[in-house]
Parts: C-alpha cells; sequence; structure tokens
C-alpha cells in the first residue's frame, strides 16, 4: 500500500475521514463507484475524488461532512520509512513488555 502523503486533493485509493456534524467519524478508503451509507445520508465517492481535503460535502440528504486525512496518514507525513519502522517496532516491543511485566510472567 502507498500513501500520497503530498496530495492536496483526495484521489482513489486515499484513506480518508469523513466527519458529521455531531463529531462522527468515517474512515474510508476513496473508491470509484464507491460510497458511504450513514444514517445522515449517502456520500458516494465519487463525489469526493478530485476534492481538496478541508472541502465540506454534502450527503444526497443534504447534511454536511468534512473530508480530511485521517491521523495516520498526518502522523506518517515527512517522516522517512525507516523512521516508521523503528517507532512501530519499539512502540510493539513497549506493550509486549507493560504486558509481560504487568502479569509477572510470560505465557
Amino acid at each position: 500500500m502507498s500513501w500520497n502523503l503530498h496530495s492536496t486533493h483526495a484521489q482513489a485509493g486515499d484513506l480518508a475521514e469523513l466527519v458529521g456534524l455531531r463529531h462522527s467519524h468515517f474512515i474510508i478508503r476513496l473508491e470509484e463507484g464507491g460510497k458511504l451509507e450513514t444514517h445522515r445520508g449517502i456520500v458516494y465517492h465519487d463525489d469526493l475524488i478530485g476534492k481538496p481535503w478541508g472541502t465540506q460535502v454534502l450527503s444526497h440528504l443534504g447534511n454536511p461532512f468534512f473530508l480530511t486525512t485521517t491521523i495516520s496518514e498526518r502522523f506518517v507525513a515527512g517522516y522517512p520509512p525507516a523512521v516508521l519502522k523503528l517507532c512501530i517496532l519499539r512502540i510493539s516491543v513497549s506493550f509486549w513488555s507493560i504486558w509481560v511485566l504487568d502479569r509477572g510472567n510470560i505465557l
């Protein structure tokens, strides 16, 4: 999976987060012909592809959503892959160590 971290517009294949009025968050992978069905209406992926990040889009019922990148993509932006792999490894080891130390034994 490759991320386009420097794009200013949503493209097919991007992970996107739609934020509704009551701070409801929907994380989707944009696909041509795809759609997101919520209780606030249907949002078609084709209406999102090509729009700038941060754009307000409307469902078929007229309810607004904001198109943003996901937190994970914002986190990794600008870091080289070697640094990201090291961070993931360190986090994994830290969680494993905490789990083992809290229980006092290894299963």
